[in-house]
């Protein structure tokens, strides 16, 4: 594969090149802008994703190498922050990440449009789990515990938690994917 003419902007962030770092901002921040704004964001919203992914290029600069332009290269990058932003919190869509329902290549649009639905069916199973399920599966993507933070809240010794933790998004996963409305979705 050919590099492309964008590389140039690869060694400017690379050797802090302040008016090549600007016409990146001033080439593709627009189209993050509009990404954002059309997505359930505002301006610092999208300033700050654009940021975020413009520091992922710096840290990776050094071994970078461009094939299509940098606005291309960068688009999959704030998409993900911003859909990253939208759901932080969410237990639901963090659970489905987790158990690969949501593919890190997922197209961002089809995720946020069917993500209501899959919260309600997840919400659903989750419901028909046991409380000990639950409560294990709550401390860990709820409360954002380890399980050995979860083995000493519930008394246990920690391979008892991992086994539990994983029979417990087993039971869940298939749940889910028993489930008629999920079915649905699929088709």
């Amino acid at each position: 594969m050919e590099v492309h003419e964008d590389q140039k902007y690869i060694r400017a962030l690379c050797s802090n090149d302040f008016v090549l770092i600007q016409e990146i901002y001033d080439k593709c921040s627009p189209q993050c802008k509009n990404y954002v704004l059309k997505n359930k964001g505002n301006l610092d919203d999208a300033r700050d994703v654009f940021q975020e992914a413009l520091i992922i290029v710096y840290q990776k600069c050094k071994e970078l190498v461009l094939t299509v332009s940098i606005c291309a290269y960068m688009n999959p990058i704030y998409r993900r922050k911003w859909l990253n932003k939208l759901n932080r919190g969410n237990i639901w869509l963090r659970i489905l990440n987790d158990v690969g329902y949501i593919s890190k290549d997922a197209n961002e649009n089809e995720t946020i449009q069917t993500k209501e639905s899959m919260d309600k069916i997840l919400a659903e199973c989750f419901g028909k789990l046991g409380k000990n399920c639950q409560d294990i599966l709550n401390m860990m993507y709820k409360d954002g515990l380890k399980g050995d933070e979860i083995a000493a809240k519930l008394n246990i010794k920690p391979n008892a938690v991992y086994q539990r933790m994983s029979d417990c998004r087993k039971k869940l996963r298939i749940s889910f994917e028993q489930h008629p409305d999920y079915k649905e979705l699929k088709n």
